[in-house]
Parts: C-alpha cells; structure tokens; sequence
C-alpha cells in the first residue's frame, strides 16, 4: 500500500494539545468508512497560478462515498520548504509552520509532538457515484470506473493532477496515518509516489497525449519533455490534411509553454513555416514563452506571428466600421498577436498603432444614423477597452508601424528574474 503508513520521529509520541479534537474527528470519520470497501486516494497535483507540487489524500468506501467531509488533505511546500496548505481559490492561503521543539519537564529532552492535521481544500475532490469514482478539479469532472478487485490500482491524468486509487486488501486500512502538516510526511509520501510511477506505471505517463501533456506538467521529468517534443515534431511533420481530422495540439502547446527552454521556440518557429494555417493557435503559448523565459530566443517566430496574414473573424463592431470606412484593413491574425502582446505585457495599444474599433465608430457618429443603444453600447465598451480583442489597425501603414515597435519593444525584453 503507498501511503498508508507515515512513521512519525521516535519522539514525536502523541498529538499537540491543540489538534487532539481533529485528530479524534479523523478517526471518528475513518471507522465510519465501515468494513469496505475501502479506496485510498492519493494525488500529486500541480497548481496552475503558483506552479508548485502538492500531495493531497482521501479515503473512500460505499459507507462514505465522499472526501473526509472538509475536502481532501493536502499540503505543498515553499521556497524554504515551510509547509503550505493547499490551494483554496478565493481564501487566504496560510502558510503552515511545524511546532517548535519544547522542552520536556524534568527530562531536559526535546518534546516534539506530532505536527497537526494536513490542512483541507475543496478545490479538489473525489466521489463515489454509481459504480464510478468521480474526480473534480474546481468546477470539471472526470468519471471512471471504480476498481474490479482488492489489491487493484489504477493511475488516472486530469486537470494537472495524476490521481493514483487503490482499493485497500483488509487489514491495511487499520495502519493509515492522516496527513499531517510536516515537510518529512511530504517527501516521504511524494518520493512513494513519484517512484511508482516511474517504474511501475512508467509506460502509462505517455500511453496518449493527455497523459503526456499532465506528466510532463506534474512530473516535470526531463525523458517526459522529451518525449513532448518528440511527439510535437511528429504532428509538424504530417501533411496539413491529417491535421484537419485530428485538430491542432492546444494542449501540448501549453504544457511545452509552461515547462520547456528556450530551445523550444524552434518548435513553435517550425510549426509557423510547415502550417501556416494553424500558426494563429500559437499566440498564447508563445506569448507565455516569452514572459517566462525573455525574448532572446524568440524573435524569429515572433516576427512570423506579428506578420502572419491569416484573416481572422470579425465582430459585429468591426464588421460595421469596415462597413462605413471601407479602407480599414481587414483583421489578421498578426493583428491579434500584437493586441494580445499589450495585454499580456501591461502595455498601452495605442503605442503599437491599435485603435478601439468603438471609439472610432462614435467618430463616424457625427456623420452618420446611430440608434440610442448602439452609441450607448459603444461608449460602455470603451471603459473595458483593456480587456476586448476589438483593437484593429486603421491602415496597412500603421500595420507595419506596430510590427516594427512590437519587435523593437521585445527585443529589449529581458528574461523575467523570477
């Protein structure tokens, strides 16, 4: 069984004052999870907005078919390896200290109780439903099939974390330890973990490209990221016909963006001059390259981006200005990959020669009918300018204007020192 048994420090005899009544909940919980049977849950999952690794752990049985009712516990670790307790959107985070060590009476030995239970998060959770073991990551769900027999295990990828169920054979439910808020029971129970999975289940961690893409996420093991680039240059290469029935590899793209170096543009860059076609979809990848890593590796496939010509959709606000003033250019994808750039990079539109499609509709309001809602519509607009996709570019000149000062801007765009 993995995890199931966490050996505290020969001294850390009993529980701190402080967390006996939760200690006495858990285990009150625990035997309600009856005579089984009983599903040990544990997860590595990495979170999107910090990017650092948490162990997270429940218990499951027909008797409760829910996480321990709190959510499922969990804790990460910081910089300094200081405890942290899971993610929880929308709430303070706190950070989680071990107890310090007090000084036993009469003996001169240090006491050090066992640190408290592992802080819980509902962000995360995991459900028996009809015969299927449901996982939810904030508000998505994946459902499987729950285990055919005692002993069993299976691995399953979702939503950046790797989800490892086993259905516990009798009598090893009777050595679970909870999780507790301690950096040793972190690295003890990932190493248990990780080792798993990269010797048993090693051939899972690439079985298809959703397995892939959260492996490589979560484990950030270099053979993985190899294996991502391997499988990205053998999509570039098949003729543009086999990508119209399979589609574009979003999710790939994303993961490379978030884990790989600076080597990686060439990726980005050969999949721009193989596929033009697809070359838009790499906006946003590329564009969390660059705010990762800097701009010194990433101008050529920069520039194809900020010149692809590819039209793009219009809005009905775009459409109608092109209507009225037909010498405003179509939209192109490059157009988008520079408004895009502003927002990722706080930057002004104005200063690369994007104009708001509204303000410049209630210009042409002098000279034209507008009814009462659309000019009020157009002025709302205007105060979110920030966050619309409807900054265009007025002419071809200043088309090639805001290329040449995107380019000038990112070249001096230093590697983030994070």
């Amino acid at each position: 069984m993995l995890f199931g048994h966490f050996q505290p420090s020969a001294c850390a005899q009993e529980n701190h004052p402080s967390d006996q009544k939760a200690v006495q909940a858990w285990q009150d919980w625990f035997k309600k999870l009856g005579q089984g049977p009983i599903y040990q849950v544990d997860i590595l999952f990495r979170y999107q907005e910090d990017g650092r690794l948490y162990v997270l752990q429940t218990f499951l049985s027909p008797a409760q078919p829910r996480s321990y009712p709190k959510g499922l516990s969990g804790l990460g670790l910081d910089d300094k390896g200081r405890v942290l307790a899971p993610p929880t959107p929308g709430q303070d985070r706190r950070r989680m200290a071990r107890t310090d060590d007090k000084i036993g009476k009469g003996t001169g030995k240090p006491e050090k109780p066992l640190p408290p239970l592992a802080e819980t998060t509902r962000y995360l959770g995991v459900r028996i439903e009809n015969k299927l073991i449901a996982i939810q990551i904030s508000d998505l769900v994946s459902l499987q099939p729950l285990l055919a027999k005692p002993g069993q295990v299976q691995v399953e990828f979702f939503r950046g974390a790797i989800v490892r169920i086993e259905w516990l054979v009798p009598g090893k439910a009777e050595k679970v330890q909870p999780l507790r808020q301690d950096p040793d029971d972190y690295h003890t129970r990932f190493a248990a973990l990780h080792r798993e999975l990269l010797t048993t289940h090693r051939a899972l961690l690439s079985a298809s490209d959703n397995n892939l893409m959260e492996a490589v996420w979560v484990l950030k093991e270099p053979f993985l990221l190899k294996a991502l680039r391997t499988r990205l240059n053998d999509l570039a290469n098949q003729p543009p016909e086999m990508l119209e029935k399979s589609g574009f590899p979003n999710h790939l793209f994303y993961t490379l963006a978030k884990v790989g170096g600076p080597e990686d543009f060439l990726i980005f860059e050969g999949w721009t001059q193989r596929h033009p076609r697809w070359a838009a979809h790499l906006t946003w990848p590329v564009l969390t390259m660059v705010e990762r890593l800097g701009s010194k590796k990433a101008m050529p496939v920069v520039g194809d981006l900020l010149r692809n010509p590819q039209l793009v959709d219009q809005s009905s606000s775009v459409q109608l200005l092109r209507k009225l003033d037909p010498s405003v250019p179509e939209p192109t994808a490059g157009d988008l990959f520079l408004s895009e750039m502003t927002r990722t990079f706080k930057l002004k539109q104005a200063d690369f020669e994007l104009k708001f499609a509204q303000t410049r509709l209630l210009e042409l309001a002098k000279n034209h009918s507008f009814t009462a809602k659309e000019l009020e519509v157009w002025k709302q607009a205007e105060h979110f300018s920030s966050w619309s996709g409807e900054w265009i570019m007025m002419t071809q000149a200043d088309r090639k204007q805001g290329v040449q000062k995107a380019l000038a801007w990112l070249k001096k765009y230093p590697k983030p020192s994070r």
